[in-house]
Formats: C-alpha cells, sequence, structure tokens
C-alpha cells in the first residue's frame, strides 16, 4: 500500500530482514518474491546486508553467520526441520475464522475531518456487497494540488476533483462483483478531496461530513467494478449508493439510540442505589 504514499520527487526505503521469515507450510516469503519481479526495474535498489554492516557482540554475528552457512546447504524443499510458526500452527487447535477487513485511513488534506465514520461508511459498504473480510481498503485524503496532480496524471483532466478509485486488480467489466460465487477480490485505494468536496456540500445543502460519506461510498463502488458513463449504469450505481448510505445512516442513529437508552439506564440506576459494581 505504501505505492500510494510515493509522491513526485519523493523516496522510499523499505527494509525488511530474510532471515526472518519463519512462514507456515511452506510458504514462500514475499521478501524473497519482490527480488525477483522488481530485480531490473529503474530507479528500484535492493542492497543486501551482512553481518559486518550490523554493529552487534561478534558471538551474535558469528551465530548468524553459522545459521547462513548451515541453510546453504539445505536443500529448497527440506521440510524436515519445521520452524516456528510451523510447531506454533502445529500446537494450537484450529480457530474459527473471525477476520475484520483492513481499512487504512491516512489524512493528508490538511483539512480536520472524522475518519472514523469515513471507515464505518466504508466498511458497511463493503460488508453489504459481500466483498471478502481478507480484503484491503486504503482511503487517502489529499490537497486541492495532490488531487489535481493525480487527476491529470490518471484522467487526463485538468483541476482536481473530489474522489478518485485505484483498483489493485481489474475486475471482469461482464460481472458484478457481488454476483460472484466467490467474492473474495483485492481491492485498491480511494483518494478524497475535502477542500474540493466542501463546495459540492455548500450546494448540496449538507456537512462535508455528508458529502465524504457520499464520496466514499461512491468510491467503493468503483473499486468494485461499476460505473455511470452510461445512463443505465448511472442508475444503477446512484441507487445502490444511496441504498448504501440511507441503510448505513440507520444503522448508525439506531445504535445512537441505543446508547442513549443504555447511558439513561445507567443513571436512573445509580440515582437509585442500583449501578452495577
Amino acid at each position: 500500500m505504501f505505492l500510494t504514499r510515493l509522491g513526485f520527487g519523493s523516496q522510499i526505503v523499505v527494509t525488511g530482514d530474510t532471515t526472518q521469515i519463519d512462514l507456515p507450510g511452506g510458504s514462500r516469503s514475499g521478501l524473497l518474491v519482490v527480488q525477483d519481479i522488481l530485480e531490473g526495474v529503474e530507479d528500484v535498489h535492493f542492497a543486501q546486508l551482512t553481518s559486518t554492516d550490523v554493529v552487534r557482540h561478534r558471538l551474535v554475528s558469528d551465530i548468524v553467520d553459522a545459521y547462513s552457512r548451515w541453510d546453504a546447504h539445505q536443500p529448497s524443499d527440506d521440510r524436515l526441520v519445521p520452524n516456528r510458526a510451523d510447531r506454533r500452527a502445529a500446537a494450537k487447535p484450529p480457530q474459527p475464522k473471525t477476520s475484520v477487513m483492513s481499512i487504512e485511513i491516512c489524512n493528508e488534506s490538511g483539512v480536520v475531518v472524522d475518519e472514523s465514520t469515513i471507515v464505518s461508511v466504508a466498511r458497511f459498504a463493503l460488508d453489504a456487497m459481500r466483498v471478502n473480510p481478507l480484503a484491503e481498503l486504503s482511503v487517502l485524503l489529499v490537497e486541492l494540488d495532490v488531487m489535481a496532480e493525480l487527476h491529470q496524471r490518471w484522467m487526463e483532466l485538468p483541476g482536481p476533483t473530489d474522489v478518485m478509485s485505484f483498483p489493485m486488480d481489474e475486475l471482469d467489466a461482464t460481472r458484478r462483483p457481488d454476483s460472484l460465487d466467490d467474492p473474495e477480490s483485492i481491492l485498491g485505494d480511494i483518494v478524497l478531496c475535502p477542500e474540493f468536496a466542501k463546495d459540492q456540500a455548500k450546494k448540496a445543502g449538507h456537512p462535508l461530513a455528508d458529502e465524504l460519506h457520499l464520496l466514499t461510498v461512491h468510491g467503493v463502488l468503483h473499486l468494485l467494478g461499476y460505473d455511470h458513463a452510461e445512463p443505465d449504469q448511472e442508475r444503477e450505481m446512484f441507487g445502490l449508493q444511496n441504498e448504501l448510505l440511507d441503510r448505513w445512516r440507520a444503522d448508525r442513529a439506531a445504535a445512537e439510540a441505543r446508547e442513549r437508552q443504555r447511558a439513561a439506564d445507567s443513571h436512573v440506576l445509580g440515582t437509585v442505589g442500583l449501578d452495577e459494581e
């Protein structure tokens, strides 16, 4: 996900330790795979550090070197000696999967917003669309000039806009993502511009927060393959967008009402001396 953070003229250093890749079941570490994929790409450089590059006790370096020599003589498919991850997995009974979708949000716009509600509406929309909870989503809020740069670069259109979506993988345009037999999919990034959205919120007669919630759902649907280039597509996408927003707002209102009732009940019980310890 760091790719969305790489701006023009900037540099990123990613570090990793290929000696700390105890993955279960013989899975190959991404630290090794990425070298095969990106080797030879211009401006991408891999620096391999050795024991002489790290300042530590001599005995530690000797032990690390000994393990490196031993590992170099092992067959690539040698699984006779299970690693730590395999031993932990074998020692634990199977656990039910209770995955929660990972949604990362980063506000670089300079506008103060309630990030938690943006994450909430995004998660609600993805859950309602039956997106696999193992998928990951990134939401980035940016300034006007950054959005204008993205708009020009990727859409070849001048000036900033309100929201842009960057799918990690292209979905089959002939199939709706909510009708797939296997709902698992790799999502991507949603970029919002609060400063641009302020004018739209004013024209619509609602708070900026409402506009950002709408744009977030709009961005989610774009990631899932929906579009509004044609009238029938627009009716479908905007109808679904409004439905998801209405359901999310109703859920939030109900949850807030329950919380108010709980607080009132707690106050009454405390007044009569029956509050819980």
